[in-house]
């Protein structure tokens, strides 16, 4: 019963996503490989870089999970959770260099789309890859202690929204003085 109660749970949050990216027409343009391997390679190599190749037990741990056959493990609960951390934290390094990158181009506002897509997209698989991969995962691996999935402190929430704002506002600015031809070249 777990395991389809689980899979039911991951079935309604994904077609949750796909609705919304649908929205606009286009689920497609959702997609971007360099900004979804940044993101989560660079969780991966944080996992590891923190815990070593114990991090790799995560792998099999998910696949556990998805089955219902997941046993309670104290350890694995606290890499989850740091890799919900790790997830979101390279989301917000991949907007930072999509926005680098799309500054880069004001010279030629055709350019910047690349730009714009890797900040927003890096950002996206942040905030998913945790959502949807990690903290369930951190609740299975937890069982019946009650030890709170997110440890991160509460200003996380007020960082990323910080951030998005920055950027789209950023983006806003930029984009309309580059159309305006009053950039600078």
């Amino acid at each position: 019963m777990a395991m389809v109660s689980r899979l039911v749970g991951l079935a309604l949050a994904l077609a949750a996503v796909l609705i919304a990216m649908s929205a606009g027409g286009n689920a497609i343009v959702f997609i971007n490989i360099p900004s979804l391997a940044f993101v989560v390679l660079l969780t991966l190599g944080l996992l590891v870089w923190s815990y070593g190749s114990a991090a790799l037990k995560l792998l099999p741990a998910a696949g556990r999970m998805l089955s219902g056959n997941v046993q309670a493990d104290a350890g694995l609960a606290a890499m989850a959770r740091a890799g919900a951390r790790f997830a979101l934290m390279a989301g917000c390094v991949g907007t930072l260099i999509g926005m680098v990158s799309m500054l880069a181009a004001l010279d030629d506002p055709s350019r910047m789309g690349g730009g714009v897509a890797i900040a927003f997209l890096a950002l996206l698989y942040g905030v998913l890859l945790p959502e949807v991969i990690f903290t369930p995962l951190a609740i299975a691996l937890q069982g019946n202690h009650p030890v709170p999935v997110h440890e991160a402190s509460p200003n996380v929430a007020r960082v990323m929204a910080g951030i998005v704002l920055f950027f789209s506002t950023t983006v806003f600015f930029v984009l309309l003085l580059s159309l305006s031809g009053a950039a600078v070249r």
